[in-house]
């Protein structure tokens, strides 16, 4: 990671230690990249907003916050009903590595695996860039999550060659940064349901 260094006058000094304090950021690094994060999906979410739009022929849809939603919802239920392995659409990028991945995921008791935040923005063409992904790991706790998380991890920055950071959703407390990731994601991998 590159290191960037950045000047706040006092009252913004002490608010962004007051949200690193209050909302369950780990650090003052955490917080910043989480509101990057954040512009980046916002960013990216205007611009399929906009396809979206000329696609639809913006004139005759309503196209306010409460259509999106609705779309995105229809959308959710449609792949929930459709939420077998083989329905899980992968990036173009990602693809030649599906099997590895859901081995991967199979050896380390992974119970879902998403790509998030920025990293789904381009997901149709050869990744280049570090990946980022949420991963739930059922229900261990403690040390044994450190150790799965861990020995994951590794084995997945290992498989794609390239840096990762990956998060455990199931970890997080309601922060912003959750409900950033939960919109942006990407589901890869799902355990079915009763296994």
């Amino acid at each position: 990671m590159r290191t960037l260094t950045i000047s706040l006058p006092q009252s913004l000094k002490a608010f962004v230690e007051q949200q690193v304090a209050t909302q369950g950021y780990g650090n003052v690094s955490e917080y910043f990249r989480s509101l990057l994060r954040e512009a980046q999906a916002r960013e990216a979410g205007q611009r399929l907003d906009a396809q979206l739009c000329a696609g639809l022929g913006a004139d005759s849809h309503p196209t306010n916050p409460a259509f999106w939603s609705q779309l995105r919802a229809e959308a959710r239920r449609l792949i929930g009903a459709t939420s077998s392995p083989a329905a899980i659409l992968w990036p173009a990028g990602l693809e030649p590595h599906r099997a590895a991945i859901e081995t991967l995921c199979r050896e380390h008791a992974v119970r879902e695996l998403a790509l998030v935040g920025a990293s789904t923005r381009d997901s149709t063409g050869p990744i280049t860039q570090p990946l980022e992904f949420a991963v739930h790991l059922g229900e261990v706790g403690g040390e044994a999550l450190a150790r799965a998380y861990a020995k994951f991890s590794t084995a997945l920055g290992t498989l794609l060659a390239r840096p990762i950071d990956l998060i455990e959703i199931g970890s997080m407390g309601p922060t912003r940064l959750r409900r950033l990731l939960e919109q942006t994601r990407l589901l890869l991998y799902r355990v079915a349901t009763g296994s």
